[in-house]
């Protein structure tokens, strides 16, 4: 059983299993177990990981006198900003993607990719969320938990990524009618199916037995959010809901340290992430000092 989940999450397998699967199936291994090979570059966060950590052993190297210098200490650094943030929505496809969600019919689906975009959350992080989460009285959503995996690969409601994940964030009064709208429907569909749903957890959305949503279904959704608007970014994803959240706040000036609370990440991360959009700022904030210095090409006067 194991082993199958292992297949079936794509993972390696041993040459003898997978001559098994294959004589199984009638196929020839070749065809069911590809192995591919990617020559694409290393990402600039991946080599940022690899440089730290080369570091951090020649730094254990030092301090047992082992080695004198850390050789690794001169090698170039990711310049900032050069961390991918991936794709999101601006204010020209913001519209078209909320109209498409308007339209989704799976209630659960439609508000969790909601949370997504408008709190920012990470998907595990909305897929988490129970009632007990959300205080009406006073407006404010709770971060509490995630998804995470247990030894099996299986899907189960664990701690957040980190500690600074654990946050608490203001709910519009939109969202909050929204939310209180989805509880009176879900406890409605409880109704009509009885045994045949179980909201064990209390989960804000489930599949349709009550249990977690399985990531798959946002992917599947999103896809076809995707083919019906092209255009909308080819690469939109989950977690790109959470880019335009952050994107959108930095837009309307919110500042570095604001956005990594609401994000729950770090100032450092989210600086690195989102560095030309803060670019982009400063420039304005530029120009607009400009209108105040000169006007009609002429230097004012501001101390009289």
């Amino acid at each position: 059983m194991k082993r199958f989940q292992h297949m079936r999450n794509g993972r390696d397998v041993e040459q003898k299993t997978a001559e098994l699967t294959a004589l199984h199936y009638k196929k020839p291994v070749s065809k069911l177990f590809a192995t591919e090979t990617t020559t694409a570059p290393l990402s600039a966060k991946t080599i940022d990981h690899i440089a730290n950590s080369i570091s951090a052993v020649f730094t254990k190297l030092i301090n047992n006198d082992v080695i004198s210098y850390n050789p690794v200490a001169k090698a170039e650094k990711t310049a900032l900003g050069e961390i991918e943030r991936g794709a999101y929505l601006d204010n020209e496809t913001m519209p078209i993607f909320q109209k498409a969600l308007a339209t989704i019919n799976n209630a659960d689906i439609r508000i969790l990719l909601t949370l997504c975009l408008e709190c920012g959350l990470r998907n595990g992080e909305a897929r988490s969320l129970t009632w007990e989460n959300i205080d009406f009285s006073r407006r404010v959503i709770n971060i509490r938990h995630s998804i995470t995996k247990d030894r099996t690969g299986k899907e189960i409601i664990g701690t957040t990524k980190t500690k600074r994940s654990r946050r608490s964030l203001p709910l519009s009064p939109s969202l909050s009618a929204r939310l209180m709208e989805h509880k009176r429907l879900q406890e409605q569909t409880a109704a009509e199916r009885g045994t045949a749903y179980k909201n064990r957890f209390n989960l804000i959305a489930t599949n349709t037995a009550g249990n977690i949503m399985q990531l798959s279904s946002l992917t599947h959704y999103m896809k076809r959010i995707r083919e019906s608007n092209p255009e909308l970014p080819p690469d939109l994803h989950t977690h790109s809901l959470r880019h335009s959240f952050c994107s959108l706040l930095i837009a309307k000036g919110v500042n570095v340290v604001a956005v990594a609370a609401l994000l729950g990440d770090s100032v450092e991360m989210v600086t690195k992430i989102y560095a030309h959009s803060f670019e982009d700022i400063e420039r304005k904030a530029m120009e607009n000092l400009a209108d105040i210095f000169y006007v009609d090409g002429e230097q004012q006067a501001l101390i009289s």
